[in-house]
């Protein structure tokens, strides 16, 4: 919902994707949602960019099965993921 998903992007089962943007060739595992929740934390490396809730997902990142990403989140193709959730407003690379 109110999402841009790009090329060759591929969506597992029940996966949820909101005010997100994901770049080309990302792969997003099962029971995933994406743009969770109703914190509008700004990015906390980006505070000027990512403030209105978009998420974004860099090109050929990987995002595990069960996962909860919430708002303004950047995510880097190396992102390494340590918990089934990520607060809003964060950055992993």
């Amino acid at each position: 919902k109110d999402s841009v998903i790009l090329n060759n992007v591929i969506i597992g089962d029940n996966v949820t994707i909101q005010k997100s943007i994901l770049d080309k060739k990302v792969i997003v595992g099962r029971n995933t949602y994406i743009g969770y929740g109703n914190d509008l934390t700004p990015n906390q490396e980006k505070p000027d960019l990512l403030v209105t809730g978009i998420t974004v997902i860099e090109k050929n990142a990987v995002i595990p099965s069960d996962m909860y990403i919430g708002k303004n989140c950047r995510i880097f193709k190396t992102a390494d993921f340590k918990e089934k959730e990520v607060k809003s407003g964060s950055t992993l690379r």
